[in-house]
């Protein structure tokens, strides 16, 4: 799909569900894409709009960014979000940074 709307060149890596064993909530596809970068896990910051997605993300040690397309705040949060957003628009990493 990335390649079909031209956007994959924009991303140096890619997991998909065709690379893993397991499913969200399992963090086994986080994990494997921050090995794939090269990154620690507590380094990895994931937007997630699903409370499977934030639960995989904060099992696999990342900070996780709630999207409210979805779910609803409360249960983001509820799920482990540190912050939650509406969108992208206007989104500026002060606005997501830990104090």
């Amino acid at each position: 799909m990335l390649e079909g709307v031209g956007l994959r060149r924009h991303f140096e890596v890619v997991v998909t569900s065709e690379d893993v064993r397991l499913g969200k909530p399992d963090p086994e596809v986080y994990v494997l894409a921050a090995r794939r970068l090269g990154a620690a896990p507590g380094a990895c910051v994931v937007f997630e709009d699903s409370v499977v997605g934030i639960q995989a993300a904060r099992r696999a040690g990342m900070r996780a960014i709630g999207v409210t397309t979805a779910y609803g705040e409360e249960e983001l949060r509820a799920a482990g979000a540190e912050v939650v957003i509406g969108d992208f628009e206007g989104l500026e990493w002060d606005s997501i940074a830990r104090p």
